[in-house]
């Protein structure tokens, strides 16, 4: 991976901070951005569907149907700079990106997005209402807004490599494709893993741990735009992750299990960048497993989880688990943030005989022509 795409992401008292790929979940609450030029327009755009897969599906791929919905676009500005705010059903999009092309297609690619969020692993609740994304030209632009909504934090983030971050259901990004690239990839890839976390933030009544929360918004990262706009996406296609995790079995220096389940994305950066890029593509790979091991056997268990988190069932679940100690159960936010708790209670009870199936799957997908 070469180092332009490294992921350097931060964990602390709630708060998800990611070079490229980020993680959120913070206690700021975003301030309104006063709006400039009411010149509104709207127009019809197809916007992809997303089917959803059963329980026992072994689909590697989201295919899009292309239905019409209502985009409303007005003159926005923001700290001196111009540009365009775009309403769809479930987003309001304010952007000063200046690729009209890509602009273009950002309501397309929202809309697919959560309709894949919330079809893939199973019908899960919409959000209640409009989910607030920021999408800048540049990093400056974006140092402000960061300023403007995390002043404690914001040092730390002008301190890290390309990325952005979501709040409260409040996504913060900017533009991070080279300007004379063709491709606008790992922008959008960016906006569908920050989209995860937004979207739970916004919608789970309870948390997820934060490996499996971690998992799915890099799962969410593969995706292929059809040259008829539709979106495809596409869990396996993630060449960064992949890589990382090649080289993490090339050099014997995968994370065991229990470390993985315990630990942050604060403590393997705390250790060096490329631990944290091993510990992203492991949970990339962890969440890879659940869905395809052994014929769909931990589908089940992972739609539960989300099923559970989402309507505030989680933390109860475990505070009456019979397969956790009396012990462990106090203090249902920690069983549901950290540990293996969750994997016990909904996947299997022997770490053990767990561990060894996931690390074997690794070399499995790692090996020369497998993806």
């Amino acid at each position: 991976m070469s180092a332009h795409r490294l992921v350097i992401p931060l964990f602390s008292a709630g708060l998800g901070i990611a070079a490229l790929l980020l993680i959120g979940g913070c206690n700021a609450t975003p301030s309104p951005v006063a709006e400039t030029g009411e010149k509104h327009t709207s127009e019809s755009v197809e916007v992809p569907k997303t089917p959803a897969l059963s329980a026992a599906s072994e689909a590697r791929e989201t295919e899009a149907e292309p239905r019409e919905r209502q985009v409303q676009r007005r003159e926005w500005s923001y700290a001196g700079f111009d540009g365009e705010a775009i309403f769809t059903e479930n987003y309001e999009i304010y952007t000063t990106a200046r690729r009209e092309d890509f602009v273009d297609h950002l309501p397309i690619f929202f809309e697919a997005a959560l309709d894949h969020y919330t079809t893939f692993f199973g019908e899960l609740p919409r959000p209640n209402q409009p989910l607030a994304t920021y999408l800048f030209q540049d990093r400056r632009q974006w140092q402000v807004k960061t300023q403007e909504l995390l002043p404690n934090q914001a040092n730390i983030f002008n301190t890290l490599g390309r990325g952005g971050f979501a709040t409260r259901g409040v996504a913060v990004l900017y533009y991070i494709d080279h300007p004379r690239s063709r491709s606008s990839r790992d922008t959008y890839a960016i906006a569908a893993h920050e989209g995860w976390h937004q979207y739970t933030q916004s919608t789970f009544r309870q948390s997820l741990p934060i490996w499996l929360e971690e998992g799915i918004a890099t799962y969410m990262e593969g995706f292929r735009l059809r040259p008829d706009g539709t979106v495809q996406f596409r869990p396996w296609a993630n060449n960064e992750r992949r890589m990382a995790l090649y080289e993490a079995v090339r050099t014997d220096r995968l994370i065991p299990l229990a470390e993985l389940l315990h630990r942050s994305p604060q403590d393997f950066l705390e250790r060096g960048k490329n631990r944290l890029l091993i510990y992203y593509a492991q949970v990339w790979a962890l969440t890879r497993f659940m869905m395809e091991y052994g014929e769909g056997r931990y589908q089940e268990p992972l739609q539960e989880v989300l099923q559970d988190a989402a309507h505030g069932r989680l933390g109860q679940r475990l505070r009456n688990s019979t397969v956790i100690s009396r012990g462990n159960r106090r203090g249902s936010a920690t069983l549901m943030r950290n540990g293996p708790w969750v994997l016990l209670e909904y996947f299997n009870r022997d770490l053990e005989a767990f561990e060894d199936a996931y690390f074997s799957y690794i070399r499995t997908i790692t090996s020369r022509g497998r993806r």
